[in-house]
Order: C-alpha cells, then structure tokens, then sequence
C-alpha cells in the first residue's frame, strides 16, 4: 500500500465518526470498529480514530482486565 492511503483512509473515518459532531455518535462508531476489522489495511487508522477520544475510561479498564460496575 502507498504511503498515503492510510492518511486517506484515516480521513474518512475521522468523517464517519466525527465524536465532536454529536454527543455519542454511536453508528458512526460502531461503523469504523466494524471497519476496524474489515482488513488490515484499516485496521491502524480505524483505531486510531475511535482511541482518539474517549467519553469514558470503561474502554480502557476492560482493556487492561478489569470489569465494568453498574451504579444500579
């Protein structure tokens, strides 16, 4: 792949989950993950757009083994 496209690529993800445009943009989200996981080639720039900002440390806390509590 040119070194370019990634840049590309990232781009347009960075448009169809834009985390600023609306309060919690979930079907852009759930759309680049899914692209996340379509090839290789998207992989390093879809997860660079979702870890970009995070609403929440529950992402980050399930990553490192830890579990979610509910405030119920």
């Amino acid at each position: 792949m040119h070194f370019w496209i990634p840049k590309v690529v990232q781009l347009i993800f960075e448009y169809v989950y834009d985390p600023d445009r609306t309060n919690e943009d979930s079907k852009g989200r759930v759309t680049v993950a899914s692209l996340a996981r379509t090839c290789r080639a998207f992989r390093d720039p879809a997860l660079d757009v979702l870890w970009a900002q995070l609403h929440s440390l529950d992402a980050l806390v399930l990553c490192s083994g830890g579990t979610r509590v509910n405030d119920n």
